[in-house]
Protein backbone atom coordinates (compact mmCIF):
# COMPACT_ATOMS: atom_id res chain seq x y z
CA UNK A 1 0.00 0.00 0.00
CA UNK A 2 1.36 3.53 -0.54
CA UNK A 3 0.08 7.03 -0.12
CA UNK A 4 1.02 10.26 -1.53
CA UNK A 5 2.36 12.66 1.51
CA UNK A 6 4.00 15.49 2.53
CA UNK A 7 7.12 15.26 4.33
CA UNK A 8 10.00 17.55 5.82
CA UNK A 9 8.19 20.45 3.29
CA UNK A 10 8.82 17.92 0.42
CA UNK A 11 6.04 15.61 -1.89
CA UNK A 12 6.91 12.30 -1.33
CA UNK A 13 4.98 8.72 -1.57
CA UNK A 14 4.76 6.63 1.37
CA UNK A 15 5.23 2.21 0.89
CA UNK A 16 3.75 0.24 3.40
CA UNK A 17 6.38 -3.01 3.40
CA UNK A 18 4.32 -4.77 6.02
CA UNK A 19 0.67 -3.71 6.86
CA UNK A 20 0.52 -6.12 9.90
CA UNK A 21 4.37 -4.70 11.50
CA UNK A 22 3.20 -1.11 10.36
CA UNK A 23 6.72 -0.94 8.96
CA UNK A 24 6.77 2.07 6.68
CA UNK A 25 9.36 3.85 4.15
CA UNK A 26 8.84 7.52 2.29
CA UNK A 27 10.39 7.99 -1.05
CA UNK A 28 10.91 11.52 -2.43
CA UNK A 29 9.40 12.15 -5.77
CA UNK A 30 9.66 15.03 -7.53
CA UNK A 31 10.32 17.27 -4.94
CA UNK A 32 8.11 20.12 -4.41
CA UNK A 33 7.37 22.47 -1.93
CA UNK A 34 3.86 24.18 -0.15
CA UNK A 35 0.47 22.98 -0.17
CA UNK A 36 -0.17 19.57 -2.38
CA UNK A 37 -2.81 19.75 -4.77
CA UNK A 38 -4.43 17.36 -6.72
CA UNK A 39 -2.51 17.94 -9.79
CA UNK A 40 0.68 17.89 -7.88
CA UNK A 41 -0.53 14.01 -6.18
CA UNK A 42 -1.26 13.43 -9.84
CA UNK A 43 2.33 14.39 -11.12
CA UNK A 44 4.08 12.45 -8.37
CA UNK A 45 1.79 9.21 -9.12
CA UNK A 46 2.82 9.44 -12.40
CA UNK A 47 6.39 10.74 -11.98
CA UNK A 48 6.33 7.12 -9.29
CA UNK A 49 4.72 4.93 -11.81
CA UNK A 50 7.45 6.01 -14.58
CA UNK A 51 10.10 4.94 -12.21
CA UNK A 52 8.81 1.24 -11.11
CA UNK A 53 8.33 1.02 -15.92
CA UNK A 54 12.05 2.27 -15.99
CA UNK A 55 13.43 -0.34 -13.35
CA UNK A 56 11.15 -2.87 -14.94
CA UNK A 57 12.42 -1.99 -18.19
CA UNK A 58 15.87 -2.31 -17.16
CA UNK A 59 15.13 -5.88 -16.00
CA UNK A 60 13.54 -7.06 -19.22
CA UNK A 61 17.08 -5.42 -20.93
CA UNK A 62 18.91 -7.31 -18.59
CA UNK A 63 17.01 -10.69 -19.12
CA UNK A 64 17.11 -10.32 -22.44
CA UNK A 65 20.96 -10.22 -22.60
CA UNK A 66 21.01 -13.77 -20.46
CA UNK A 67 18.32 -15.49 -22.73
CA UNK A 68 20.55 -14.26 -25.71
CA UNK A 69 23.57 -16.33 -24.90
CA UNK A 70 21.31 -19.50 -24.39
CA UNK A 71 19.23 -19.89 -27.41
CA UNK A 72 22.74 -19.32 -29.23
CA UNK A 73 24.33 -22.18 -27.12
CA UNK A 74 20.94 -24.25 -27.51
CA UNK A 75 20.90 -24.02 -31.26
CA UNK A 76 24.17 -25.18 -31.48
CA UNK A 77 23.63 -28.22 -29.23
CA UNK A 78 21.30 -29.08 -31.47
CA UNK A 79 22.65 -28.31 -34.97
CA UNK A 80 26.18 -30.38 -33.37
CA UNK A 81 24.39 -33.82 -32.08
CA UNK A 82 22.04 -33.57 -35.93
CA UNK A 83 25.76 -33.58 -37.03
CA UNK A 84 27.03 -36.18 -35.02
CA UNK A 85 24.01 -38.36 -35.35
CA UNK A 86 24.08 -37.93 -39.47
CA UNK A 87 27.84 -38.88 -39.47
CA UNK A 88 26.98 -42.48 -37.41
CA UNK A 89 24.50 -43.10 -39.33
CA UNK A 90 26.30 -42.69 -42.95
CA UNK A 91 29.43 -44.38 -41.42
CA UNK A 92 26.99 -46.82 -40.49
CA UNK A 93 25.38 -47.47 -43.95
CA UNK A 94 28.40 -47.72 -45.45
CA UNK A 95 30.77 -50.37 -42.60
CA UNK A 96 32.95 -47.50 -42.03
CA UNK A 97 34.40 -45.53 -39.20
CA UNK A 98 32.83 -42.48 -37.94
CA UNK A 99 35.83 -41.06 -37.86
CA UNK A 100 36.61 -41.87 -41.52
CA UNK A 101 33.46 -40.79 -42.55
CA UNK A 102 33.56 -37.37 -41.23
CA UNK A 103 37.43 -37.19 -42.36
CA UNK A 104 36.19 -38.08 -45.86
CA UNK A 105 33.44 -35.29 -45.44
CA UNK A 106 36.24 -32.87 -45.00
CA UNK A 107 38.95 -33.91 -47.08
CA UNK A 108 36.19 -33.64 -49.90
CA UNK A 109 35.06 -30.14 -48.63
CA UNK A 110 38.35 -28.07 -49.63
CA UNK A 111 37.73 -29.51 -53.12
CA UNK A 112 34.29 -28.11 -52.95
CA UNK A 113 31.97 -31.08 -52.59
CA UNK A 114 29.70 -31.26 -50.29
CA UNK A 115 28.58 -34.24 -47.87
CA UNK A 116 25.67 -34.46 -50.25
CA UNK A 117 27.51 -35.48 -52.93
CA UNK A 118 29.93 -37.87 -50.95
CA UNK A 119 26.13 -39.85 -49.84
CA UNK A 120 25.61 -40.08 -53.78
CA UNK A 121 28.91 -40.93 -54.42
CA UNK A 122 29.37 -44.07 -52.19
CA UNK A 123 25.13 -44.87 -53.08
CA UNK A 124 26.45 -45.51 -56.85
CA UNK A 125 29.38 -46.77 -55.98
CA UNK A 126 27.42 -49.22 -53.70
CA UNK A 127 25.37 -50.21 -56.22
CA UNK A 128 28.51 -51.21 -58.92
CA UNK A 129 30.20 -53.31 -56.54
CA UNK A 130 27.05 -55.36 -56.07
CA UNK A 131 26.95 -56.12 -59.32
CA UNK A 132 30.62 -56.71 -59.78
CA UNK A 133 29.94 -59.00 -56.78
CA UNK A 134 26.95 -60.88 -58.72
CA UNK A 135 29.43 -60.74 -61.78
CA UNK A 136 32.15 -62.70 -60.14
CA UNK A 137 30.39 -65.42 -58.79
CA UNK A 138 29.72 -66.12 -62.33
CA UNK A 139 32.46 -66.00 -63.04
CA UNK A 140 33.00 -62.80 -64.97
CA UNK A 141 35.70 -59.75 -64.20
CA UNK A 142 34.43 -56.43 -63.75
CA UNK A 143 36.28 -53.09 -63.57
CA UNK A 144 35.01 -52.98 -59.85
CA UNK A 145 36.48 -56.69 -59.26
CA UNK A 146 39.48 -55.55 -57.52
CA UNK A 147 37.07 -54.25 -55.02
CA UNK A 148 34.63 -56.81 -53.96
CA UNK A 149 36.82 -57.84 -51.08
CA UNK A 150 37.01 -54.94 -49.31
CA UNK A 151 34.28 -54.80 -46.89
CA UNK A 152 34.65 -50.97 -45.88
CA UNK A 153 32.44 -49.36 -48.99
CA UNK A 154 34.45 -45.86 -48.37
CA UNK A 155 37.47 -47.59 -48.27
CA UNK A 156 36.95 -49.34 -50.89
CA UNK A 157 35.62 -45.80 -52.70
CA UNK A 158 38.83 -44.07 -51.88
CA UNK A 159 41.08 -47.02 -53.27
CA UNK A 160 38.85 -46.45 -56.41
CA UNK A 161 39.67 -42.72 -56.43
CA UNK A 162 43.17 -43.36 -56.15
CA UNK A 163 43.07 -45.51 -59.45
CA UNK A 164 41.31 -42.82 -61.37
CA UNK A 165 43.73 -40.42 -60.16
CA UNK A 166 46.57 -42.22 -62.11
CA UNK A 167 45.03 -42.53 -65.08
CA UNK A 168 46.73 -41.06 -67.65
CA UNK A 169 43.60 -40.48 -70.36
CA UNK A 170 41.85 -37.31 -68.88
CA UNK A 171 38.39 -38.85 -71.15
CA UNK A 172 39.04 -42.37 -69.93
CA UNK A 173 38.70 -40.68 -66.36
CA UNK A 174 35.74 -38.49 -66.28
CA UNK A 175 33.99 -41.61 -68.26
CA UNK A 176 34.87 -44.07 -65.72
CA UNK A 177 33.97 -41.60 -63.10
CA UNK A 178 30.42 -41.01 -64.36
CA UNK A 179 30.08 -44.47 -65.25
CA UNK A 180 30.68 -45.92 -61.20
CA UNK A 181 30.01 -42.71 -59.43
CA UNK A 182 27.03 -41.19 -61.00
CA UNK A 183 26.85 -38.86 -64.00
CA UNK A 184 25.94 -35.87 -61.90
CA UNK A 185 28.80 -36.27 -59.70
CA UNK A 186 31.37 -36.11 -62.40
CA UNK A 187 31.20 -32.56 -62.79
CA UNK A 188 32.18 -32.18 -59.52
CA UNK A 189 35.28 -34.65 -59.26
CA UNK A 190 37.41 -32.48 -61.68
CA UNK A 191 39.83 -31.19 -59.00
CA UNK A 192 40.22 -34.06 -56.69
CA UNK A 193 40.38 -36.51 -59.85
CA UNK A 194 43.55 -34.16 -60.99
CA UNK A 195 45.14 -34.62 -57.66
CA UNK A 196 46.86 -37.63 -56.02
CA UNK A 197 47.18 -39.43 -53.37
CA UNK A 198 50.06 -37.60 -51.55
CA UNK A 199 48.42 -34.37 -51.94
CA UNK A 200 45.40 -36.27 -50.17
CA UNK A 201 47.30 -37.42 -47.31
CA UNK A 202 49.30 -33.45 -46.61
CA UNK A 203 44.78 -32.36 -46.80
CA UNK A 204 44.09 -34.82 -44.41
CA UNK A 205 47.62 -33.57 -41.47
CA UNK A 206 46.84 -30.35 -42.59
CA UNK A 207 43.06 -30.68 -41.51
CA UNK A 208 43.91 -33.25 -38.34
CA UNK A 209 46.73 -31.94 -37.17
CA UNK A 210 46.56 -32.38 -33.60
CA UNK A 211 43.37 -34.42 -33.46
CA UNK A 212 42.91 -37.90 -31.46
CA UNK A 213 41.72 -39.21 -34.58
CA UNK A 214 40.32 -42.59 -32.57
CA UNK A 215 38.75 -40.51 -29.64
CA UNK A 216 37.27 -38.36 -32.03
CA UNK A 217 35.33 -41.02 -33.69
CA UNK A 218 34.49 -42.32 -30.32
CA UNK A 219 32.95 -38.38 -29.56
CA UNK A 220 30.98 -38.28 -33.23
CA UNK A 221 29.15 -42.07 -31.99
CA UNK A 222 28.37 -40.93 -28.27
CA UNK A 223 26.95 -37.95 -29.63
CA UNK A 224 24.76 -39.43 -32.23
CA UNK A 225 23.35 -41.87 -29.10
CA UNK A 226 22.63 -39.11 -27.45
CA UNK A 227 20.96 -37.44 -30.31
CA UNK A 228 18.76 -40.56 -30.56
CA UNK A 229 18.15 -39.51 -26.96
CA UNK A 230 16.89 -35.99 -27.72
CA UNK A 231 14.65 -37.32 -30.78
CA UNK A 232 12.50 -39.63 -28.04
CA UNK A 233 12.75 -36.95 -25.64
CA UNK A 234 10.78 -34.91 -28.24
CA UNK A 235 8.61 -37.46 -29.42
CA UNK A 236 7.47 -37.91 -26.15
CA UNK A 237 6.96 -34.14 -25.45
CA UNK A 238 4.88 -34.33 -28.89
CA UNK A 239 2.53 -36.80 -27.47
CA UNK A 240 2.08 -35.11 -24.39
CA UNK A 241 1.03 -32.05 -25.95
CA UNK A 242 -1.22 -34.06 -28.36
CA UNK A 243 -3.03 -35.41 -25.47
CA UNK A 244 -3.21 -31.81 -23.23
CA UNK A 245 -4.25 -29.43 -25.95
CA UNK A 246 -6.82 -31.73 -27.58
CA UNK A 247 -9.34 -30.39 -24.71
CA UNK A 248 -8.64 -26.80 -25.77
CA UNK A 249 -9.22 -26.97 -29.63
CA UNK A 250 -13.30 -26.96 -30.53
CA UNK A 251 -15.16 -25.34 -33.05
CA UNK A 252 -15.35 -22.21 -30.80
CA UNK A 253 -11.81 -21.77 -31.02
CA UNK A 254 -11.65 -22.35 -34.19
CA UNK A 255 -14.62 -19.73 -35.28
CA UNK A 256 -13.14 -17.29 -33.70
CA UNK A 257 -9.12 -17.93 -35.07
CA UNK A 258 -11.33 -17.30 -38.53
CA UNK A 259 -12.90 -14.07 -37.45
CA UNK A 260 -9.35 -13.21 -36.93
CA UNK A 261 -8.25 -14.30 -39.28
CA UNK A 262 -10.79 -12.48 -41.41
CA UNK A 263 -10.16 -9.45 -39.73
CA UNK A 264 -6.63 -8.86 -40.60
CA UNK A 265 -7.87 -10.13 -44.67
CA UNK A 266 -9.69 -6.95 -44.41
CA UNK A 267 -7.51 -5.12 -43.12
CA UNK A 268 -4.93 -5.96 -45.97
CA UNK A 269 -7.76 -5.42 -48.87
CA UNK A 270 -8.21 -1.82 -47.19
CA UNK A 271 -4.53 -1.29 -47.49
CA UNK A 272 -4.33 -2.37 -51.34
CA UNK A 273 -6.71 0.60 -51.84
CA UNK A 274 -3.51 2.53 -51.12
CA UNK A 275 -0.83 0.92 -52.95
CA UNK A 276 -0.05 3.57 -54.73
CA UNK A 277 0.36 5.90 -51.99
CA UNK A 278 2.45 3.30 -50.36
CA UNK A 279 4.57 3.01 -53.38
CA UNK A 280 5.10 6.80 -53.47
CA UNK A 281 6.17 7.00 -50.36
CA UNK A 282 8.55 4.31 -50.43
CA UNK A 283 10.30 6.08 -53.63
CA UNK A 284 10.65 8.77 -51.85
CA UNK A 285 12.21 7.45 -48.70
CA UNK A 286 14.88 5.47 -50.93
CA UNK A 287 15.57 9.10 -52.52
CA UNK A 288 15.46 10.65 -49.29
CA UNK A 289 18.30 7.46 -48.52
CA UNK A 290 20.47 8.42 -51.02
CA UNK A 291 20.36 12.40 -50.39
CA UNK A 292 21.27 10.99 -46.96
CA UNK A 293 24.14 8.53 -48.17
CA UNK A 294 25.60 10.83 -50.71
CA UNK A 295 25.71 13.50 -48.15
CA UNK A 296 27.37 11.74 -45.52
CA UNK A 297 29.74 10.10 -47.96
CA UNK A 298 30.39 14.03 -49.45
CA UNK A 299 31.22 15.15 -45.43
CA UNK A 300 33.55 11.73 -45.04
CA UNK A 301 35.80 13.20 -47.76
CA UNK A 302 35.63 16.79 -47.06
CA UNK A 303 36.63 16.41 -43.46
CA UNK A 304 38.79 13.67 -43.89
CA UNK A 305 40.66 15.34 -46.90
CA UNK A 306 40.66 18.84 -44.53
CA UNK A 307 42.84 16.82 -41.68
CA UNK A 308 45.06 15.54 -44.20
CA UNK A 309 45.80 18.90 -45.72
CA UNK A 310 45.28 17.59 -49.07
CA UNK A 311 44.15 21.05 -49.90
CA UNK A 312 43.54 24.66 -49.35
CA UNK A 313 41.18 24.73 -46.35
CA UNK A 314 38.98 27.36 -47.69
CA UNK A 315 38.26 24.98 -50.79
CA UNK A 316 37.59 21.89 -48.57
CA UNK A 317 34.98 23.87 -46.20
CA UNK A 318 33.31 24.95 -49.49
CA UNK A 319 32.70 21.26 -50.33
CA UNK A 320 32.04 20.35 -46.97
CA UNK A 321 29.21 23.69 -47.26
CA UNK A 322 27.53 21.66 -50.73
CA UNK A 323 27.20 18.54 -49.29
CA UNK A 324 25.56 20.06 -46.01
CA UNK A 325 22.79 21.80 -48.66
CA UNK A 326 21.01 18.06 -49.68
CA UNK A 327 20.67 17.47 -45.87
CA UNK A 328 18.61 20.39 -45.44
CA UNK A 329 16.44 19.08 -48.48
CA UNK A 330 16.13 16.14 -47.34
CA UNK A 331 14.56 17.95 -43.81
CA UNK A 332 12.22 19.73 -46.28
CA UNK A 333 10.92 16.62 -48.03
CA UNK A 334 10.40 15.36 -44.98
CA UNK A 335 8.28 17.44 -43.88
CA UNK A 336 6.31 17.44 -46.98
CA UNK A 337 5.78 14.02 -46.68
CA UNK A 338 4.70 13.83 -43.43
CA UNK A 339 2.53 16.74 -43.59
CA UNK A 340 -1.03 16.89 -42.41
CA UNK A 341 -2.82 16.69 -46.23
CA UNK A 342 -0.46 14.14 -47.00
CA UNK A 343 -0.84 11.77 -43.97
CA UNK A 344 -4.27 12.00 -44.76
CA UNK A 345 -4.26 10.15 -47.64
CA UNK A 346 -3.13 6.80 -45.87
CA UNK A 347 -5.56 4.60 -43.65
CA UNK A 348 -5.15 5.06 -40.09
CA UNK A 349 -3.76 1.41 -39.57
Amino acid sequence: NWNIIKKEGKLGIDVKLNSKSGNTGSSIIGASSGSMSGFGALMAGLNFFNMIMMAFGNIKNLLQKLVQPFEKSNAILNDQLAQADNISTRAAQYNTSAQKYYASQKVLNTFDIQESSLDMMLKHFRERLGEAKLADQKGEKTLLSNYIGETDTLQAFWDFIDYLQNLKDKDVRDKLAGDILGSREEKVLGELLGSNKTDMQEIFQRLFKGVNFEKLGSEIDRMGIIQGEQAALAARRDIENMNNRAKYINSKNVNKQNKFEKTKDQVNTQNMKFYGNYVDMMIMLEKMNKISSDALNGILKSVTDIVNGGNETKKQVNELVKVVNPIQTLNQIAQRLFSKSNVNNFPNN
